[in-house]
């Protein structure tokens, strides 16, 4: 019999309504760069060659010498590669009799990981072509000890949210009630194997082989404790934050029989290791009107320009854990502790009158509506929610909440415990990502001759090279400059580039970001009406070094041309322009820097700006 609660049939309805988009399967070994493979889902997500997917380390971590009859059963002694996860591309799979078996990914992985402790590959699709607008809520598969409980997709251009993206529950599972007859209070106990006087430990980034650490009171990492013999609450999962212990018991009398906390993993938890919550302890029932735990949170991952409300009023983005039902004269489970998630976007335009709620906050637990004492369910721990850049965003409202601990009884004058930590200290400003580039802005500005660039990045995660586009429809693209990305950075980087020969009329610019692995994305579309004649004025090479040559065409006349500082003083003025209309400009004794030259033909100045780098 398993250990785990179950989803509720209402539940598995809820989650059949609405979207799912990711397919899934089990790592069961890894050479090299390619992926030995069981168990696959490709119901609402199909591996295909060329496809982007994450490969992720669900759990792996280690308690060492941690797994004596004490209260320090289950303690984390190692996090090993637990919550590690990276992206790749297919370059070819293989299936038997249509079962996917196995996958060739594009290069090898960076991470050491463990395909004996829950790794799974997941498809990382991209939503769309450009801009993506939901047609349906977005939900996620529930974790089943295998795989699940992640939802991952990318959009090349800016997300509206017509609908919810929601993980909320679809986590680490929580532990199943314990059924029994007696009325003792067992205080001592703090792992067992199965049986009728100690509720299951809930699940989390340990996975437990051994039998006998199946049940009772002690933690196990992130998933809390059972409750113990008599009516004693369990304990709600940990994640960012630790969860909170299950109430007493009935008629305690000093005998503590609630379940432990869920450990906290907020010194693990980063942009490139994140968690899914861990599950509630299940509580002690000698009555039939026990709990289960609930279910933590899923994982998140999300990589858009920006992420777009409007028109649409209470959209929002949740992976929060799991209540647990309240439980008459028993023990009542644990609540589930928030999950996690990454939104790599640069920015957020959020319509006022319908604000953007994003939340990963620990679940409560049940009350016991009984009058005398019992053992309500401890409240979840935090969950997290990692941001590429500050996130400070307006009419948004972002949370990671312990969650509350459930009443003892009827009156609640004593209560189990809540979460733990402050509020919102789980919101992470992360900069970097296993997702790649984060684009801060990009921007085309009309000159007098020519059409300049400038955009920021705020990190950069296997980054080649950039490339300028330009079209004159908006749908036929041509690359017009390159530049070399970072590579990896996690700080504001700025570039600059120019168009010197645009059209005449309207140009349409955007910047084609490459990664090493071929991967790429586009920024937004900047749309230029160009004015000006004078579109074929040059000059080169810009940035320069040494010597700067002015190119004019044929049907300018030019009077003079003038080189400054920004400032405005004048470094060279030369009187009249050469028969053959280049003038060669010797830079080599400047301070690098920004300057400006000006080109004056019928009294109407010309300006370019000129970049001196060494």
């Amino acid at each position: 019999m398993t250990r785990f609660a179950t989803l509720s049939l209402s539940l598995l309805l809820l989650f059949n309504l609405n979207a799912q988009i990711n397919g899934f399967a089990k790592v069961q070994s890894i050479s090299g760069s390619a992926l030995t493979v069981n168990s696959p889902n490709e119901t609402y997500g199909t591996f295909a060659v060329n496809a982007y997917v994450i490969v992720m380390q669900m759990q792996g971590a280690d308690i060492g010498t941690n797994t004596t009859n004490t209260s320090t059963f289950g303690t984390l002694s190692a996090i090993g590669p637990a919550g590690l996860y990276e992206v790749r591309q297919i370059t070819s799979l293989t299936r038997t009799s249509g079962i996917l078996t196995s996958v060739t990914l594009n290069s090898a992985l960076t991470n050491t990981y463990d395909p004996t402790q829950s790794l799974q590959v997941i498809t990382y699709p991209t939503l769309g072509s450009g801009n993506y607008t939901t047609t349906a809520a977005i939900n996620t598969l529930p974790w089943n000890g295998t795989i699940g409980g992640v939802t991952a997709f990318r959009v090349n251009g800016n997300l509206t949210l017509a609908h919810n993206i929601s993980a909320d529950g679809a986590g680490f599972r929580g532990g199943l009630k314990a059924s029994g007859g007696g009325n003792a209070c067992d205080a001592s106990s703090y792992v067992c194997a199965a049986d009728q006087d100690h509720g299951a430990k809930g699940e989390g980034i340990y996975l437990i082989t051994n039998a006998n650490y199946t049940n009772s009171k002690a933690k196990i990492v992130n998933g809390g404790g059972g409750g113990n013999l008599h009516n004693g609450g369990g304990a709600g999962g940990g994640n960012y934050s630790a969860g909170g212990n299950g109430g007493v018991g009935y008629n305690a009398n000093g005998c503590i029989g609630g379940g432990f906390g869920g450990q906290n993993l907020n010194t693990y938890t980063s942009g490139s290791r994140i968690f899914m919550g861990g599950g509630g302890g299940g509580g002690q029932e000698n009555n039939s009107l026990g709990s289960s735990g609930a279910n933590g949170g899923g994982i998140l991952l999300i990589k858009a320009d920006s992420i777009i409300v409007t028109g649409t009023c209470g959209r929002s983005i949740t992976t929060n854990g799991g209540n647990t039902p309240n439980s008459g004269n028993d023990g009542a489970g644990g609540a589930g502790a928030g999950g996690t998630i990454v939104l790599n976007v640069r920015g957020m335009r959020v319509q006022s009158t319908c604000p953007l709620t994003i939340s990963s906050s620990g679940g409560s637990g049940g009350s016991c509506t009984d009058p005398s004492t019992h053992g309500g369910g401890g409240g979840g721990g935090q969950g997290a929610v990692i941001f590429s850049v500050p996130p400070t965003f307006a009419n948004t409202t972002i949370s990671t909440n312990p969650g509350t601990g459930g009443c003892n009884e009827t009156g609640c004058t004593s209560r189990a415990d809540s979460g733990t930590g402050p509020a919102n200290s789980g919101i992470i400003n992360s900069g970097s990502t296993p997702l790649p580039v984060s684009l801060l802005s990009f921007t085309a500005r009309e000159m007098t001759h020519e059409v300049a660039f400038q955009w920021l990045t705020a990190s950069e995660s296997g980054n080649s090279h950039f490339n300028v586009q330009r079209s004159e429809d908006g749908s036929g693209w041509t690359t017009i400059a390159t530049q070399p990305g970072a590579g990896n950075s996690t700080g504001v980087l700025t570039y600059h580039d120019r168009d010197a020969h645009p059209f005449i009329g309207l140009n349409y610019y955007r910047l084609e970001q490459v990664d090493f692995d071929g991967q790429k994305e586009y920024s937004q579309i900047e749309a230029i009406y160009f004015k000006t004649g004078v579109n074929t004025l040059h000059t080169y090479p810009n940035p320069v070094s040494e010597m700067l040559t002015v190119e004019a065409p044929a049907a300018i006349d030019p009077q003079s041309v003038v080189l400054t500082e920004i400032s405005g003083k004048i470094i060279r003025a030369v009187a009249s322009y050469p028969a053959d209309n280049l003038v060669k400009i010797d830079m080599s004794a400047l301070s690098a820097g920004y300057y400006q030259l000006s080109l004056i033909s019928g009294g109407i100045p010309y300006t370019i700006p000129v970049v001196l780098s060494r």
